[in-house]
């Protein structure tokens, strides 16, 4: 199996050509094609949910188109939001698989619960009909179960998602550590990566910094034992902030970590 990078270099619906720096002619880079989008950088008119619906819209098909022709995708864009269109088009493609959110939060706010008003705090939510559902009607997306997703990290967690997540039965891990030789469900498996698992000190380029995160080492192993499964069918990463990235160092060290993951 060979990998297929999609690059939507935007962080909701904000335009963020950083992310493009690592891009080669292998990649596909979607960027709509609107003469308000050349003259202000960002999506023109509606809400922001409408303007992401829309960024999101080529996702799904190419992920689809890219399963069935035995290619794996990893999609790369700024916010975790990307995850929906994602699983959508692995739906479409017939397959059905546990969702493994690596993460330093748990994005399982909803609209009741948020203490900011980020859309990026709750698709983890979103993708078990929680709260906002636009962006999983929009793509077509069918619901998730507790027991399809396998989350880890999440040390950093609004009180609403501490209540919320009380009762139910997603499969949580504290430590990234605790899936090193893990057995793996049988069946595919989708990993969504926010870079922001990792530690503060080694990733200064975040938004979101969160200490007490796990070692690039842990990292590189769980990712190695990931991809020996053969079994990862998508990839899709919530990146670094580009604008933050002093000559491109945490940048080149996560796209380094997903040569770890990734199909050769």
């Amino acid at each position: 199996m060979k990998h297929q990078v999609i690059l939507l270099p935007y962080v909701l619906d904000q335009k963020r050509d950083g992310l493009r720096r690592f891009t080669d002619s292998n990649w596909i880079v979607l960027d709509p094609e609107m003469p308000q989008l050349q003259a202000t950088g960002d999506m023109p008119g509606g809400s922001i949910q409408q303007r992401m619906c829309a960024l999101f819209e080529p996702i799904a098909p190419i992920v689809r188109e890219s399963v069935k022709a035995g290619i794996q995708p990893v999609v790369l864009n700024g916010d975790c939001c990307i995850a929906i269109p994602t699983l959508a088009g692995l739906q479409q493609a017939g397959i059905n698989p546990t969702l493994i959110w690596l993460d330093a939060h748990a994005d399982f706010n909803t609209w009741e619960t948020t203490p900011s008003g980020f859309l990026g705090g709750m698709p983890l939510a979103m993708m078990l009909g929680l709260g906002e559902q636009i962006f999983v009607e929009n793509s077509g997306m069918q619901l998730l179960v507790d027991e399809k997703i396998i989350a880890t990290d999440l040390r950093n967690l609004d009180q609403g998602e501490v209540d919320a997540l009380a009762g139910r039965r997603l499969h949580i891990f504290s430590d990234l550590a605790d899936l090193i030789d893990f057995e793996w469900p049988e069946g595919p498996l989708y990993v969504h990566f926010d870079t922001d698992i990792l530690d503060e000190k080694d990733v200064m380029a975040s938004n979101y910094p969160e200490p007490n995160g796990p070692s690039l080492a842990t990292i590189r192993t769980v990712f190695e034992q990931l991809r020996a499964t053969g079994r990862v069918t998508a990839v899709s990463v919530s990146s670094w902030n580009p604008d933050l990235d002093r000559n491109d160092r945490d940048g080149k060290m996560i796209m380094g970590l997903l040569e770890h993951l990734v199909a050769k």
